[in-house]
């Protein structure tokens, strides 16, 4: 491997797969994550993580101090110039699993399967003009001596009444097939 791709975290490539488009409250997000190393790497742990995030954007007035004119001055001397918009975002949701790492060899190309449950009381997704609450699930790799490999993917939840589609593990099992436990070799089971 080459320095420069262990600095820049070039050893991998993740992708990531979801089993369907639109997740309701209490189902398990099932994710097949892609890992294709590049070089020799040894990968310590994964993380998944899945956190909604909820934006608020308004209108802030903006007054001039400054101005002369008294005409357009308020009673407390403060002159309206117009408006700002300001952001406020908070964390909603955050639920993380963290994985066992492996051993990879260049050129070889691992399929993790992950499950992650959507919490119950989690708000649906929502995209307004003034307020939005997205979610986005990240699978990052823990690399030594390198810059640590990641993937993030939008993830839609729906309000528990949507009945788009199967409902997948209702009953909140968190699921990881890392392929066999253990090979004769004593390398990971990571297919």
């Amino acid at each position: 491997m080459k320095l420069w791709d262990r600095i820049t975290g070039g050893g991998a490539a993740v992708s990531i797969e979801l089993d369907k488009d639109v997740y309701v409250p209490g189902e398990t997000v099932q994710v097949s994550a892609n890992v294709l190393s590049k070089g020799d790497l040894k990968v310590n742990s994964v993380l998944v993580t899945l956190k909604g995030q909820e934006q608020i954007r308004y209108e802030v007035p903006v007054y001039d101090d400054d101005d002369e004119d008294e005409h357009h001055r308020r009673s407390d001397g403060r002159r309206y110039t117009g408006t700002r918009t300001e952001t406020s975002t908070e964390e909603t949701v955050s639920v993380e699993k963290r994985m066992p790492g492996a051993n990879l060899s260049a050129g070889e190309e691992h399929t993790l399967e992950i499950g992650l449950r959507v919490p119950d009381n989690a708000p649906p997704t929502y995209i307004g003009p003034h307020a939005r609450h997205t979610y986005a699930l990240r699978v990052g790799l823990d690399v030594s001596w390198a810059n640590d490999p990641e993937e993030t993917v939008e993830v839609v939840v729906a309000s528990a009444q949507y009945s788009g589609g199967g409902h997948g593990n209702q009953e909140g099992q968190e699921e990881d097939n890392w392929g066999d436990e253990q090979e004769e070799d004593g390398k990971s089971g990571w297919r």
